[in-house]
């Protein structure tokens, strides 16, 4: 299915990185067996709610949810883009999800369990994903994964991040998804993730590592790559 989206759709959808992160938009539509007009959705680790408005310009009622609930930018966000009427927010712990077995069709959050709060608890909710979701239902992701030797030492050192995120390996992905009857996962990226170091923040750095990215990905290894994009069926 194809999705035609503004450059500033993609752009408050993703939020940064927008180049490579978008890519996980095309796989989920690829592979989806959903209506997304008639779903009934999730977001966790909502903070700025860019998820839930991307499934929201696509029909999906959702619950736009943070541990903390929403920021106020997530609402404005979606009031923007005139996606409000379709969007209810929840401070939840994905933990312990409040609702009863199969009460959604998707279930879906970007660059969450990674968190250094979050990754010690990823196994439960995993579990809590595949609970609340419905038979036939759909868990859509994408995650940080470890990526090169090049990745963590730029994290580790320019970036500051050795305390704040754990970077998954793709089969630590594989193994929360194992209760999943069908299972869909795609690497991506290498350039791109030095664009908050030492190249730089501009949007004309992002657009260019964005393309030879794209040249890149069909030819260096996924062991090297830094992002997942993953789709996983009830």
């Amino acid at each position: 299915m194809d999705v035609k989206l503004t450059a500033e759709q993609r752009q408050d959808i993703m939020n940064w990185d927008v180049e490579n992160w978008s890519k996980t938009i095309p796989f989920w539509m690829e592979r989806t067996k959903l209506d997304l007009a008639k779903c009934t959705a999730l977001e966790i680790g909502s903070y700025n709610g860019g998820i839930t408005l991307f499934l929201a310009l696509q029909g999906a009622t959702v619950v736009c949810s943070d541990v903390n609930g929403p920021a106020e930018k997530a609402k404005l966000l979606h009031q923007k883009h005139h996606v409000d009427n379709l969007v209810s927010y929840a401070d939840i712990n994905a933990v312990s999800l409040p609702y009863p077995d199969a009460s959604f069709d998707l279930v879906a959050f970007k660059s969450v369990m990674g968190h250094k709060d979050v990754y010690p608890q990823r196994e439960e909710i995993f579990r809590e994903i595949h609970r609340v979701l419905k038979p036939g239902g759909e868990l859509w992701f994408a995650e940080n994964l470890r990526g090169s030797a090049l990745h963590m030492a730029a994290r580790n050192g320019l970036l500051r991040r050795a305390n704040e995120w754990q970077y998954f390996a793709q089969a630590e992905i594989a193994r929360l998804c194992a209760p999943f009857a069908t299972k869909s996962f795609r690497q991506y990226g290498f350039l791109c993730a030095f664009n908050h170091g030492a190249v730089g923040r501009i949007g004309a750095v992002q657009k260019t590592l964005g393309a030879l990215d794209s040249v890149l990905n069909g030819v260096i290894p996924a062991r090297w790559k830094y992002i997942v994009f993953g789709i996983a069926g009830k």
